[in-house]
């Protein structure tokens, strides 16, 4: 999620826009990766915020923000969930950064507003074999 929010610094500061913005601009989706029987997780860590706020942008969620988002929601996180959370903050604050390089790709593998450019490549040889081929028996007829 902090790579689909980065802003790359190849754009005009006018015109900064998101890559998930970006990506939508194309007419195309981001493809995430599945989460499964944790998405409960990814839902919690969407409630509390994802990140918290600094002076210079976001920063680490704090154990006392998840804390007090648990006991607010009255639900007892495991040790291993209230960890994760974290985790997944750190996480995000990191792609976030990277993500600012404009080559920098998703930390989680291809985006969908990414050309395999060897499978391209492959198919448009296979079109030009087949359109000889096709010539070539049209000739003999």
């Amino acid at each position: 999620m902090g790579w689909l929010h980065s802003r790359p610094k190849n754009q005009s500061e006018t015109k900064s826009k998101t890559r998930a913005e970006l990506i939508a601009d194309a007419g195309r989706e981001a493809l995430l990766p599945s989460v499964d029987e944790v998405a409960y997780v990814a839902t919690y860590w969407q409630e509390l915020g994802m990140v918290g706020s600094g002076a210079g942008g976001p920063i680490i969620l704090s154990a006392q923000e998840i804390i007090a988002w648990q006991q607010g929601k009255q639900i007892n996180l495991n040790p291993w969930e209230f960890s994760t959370l974290r985790s997944m903050s750190v996480a995000y604050i990191g792609a976030y950064h990277d993500g600012e390089k404009p080559d920098c790709p998703a930390p989680y593998g291809r985006t969908n507003d990414q050309v395999n450019r060897d499978k391209v490549a492959r198919d448009i040889g296979k079109a030009f074999r087949t359109f000889i081929q096709a010539e070539k028996l049209s000739k003999k007829a």
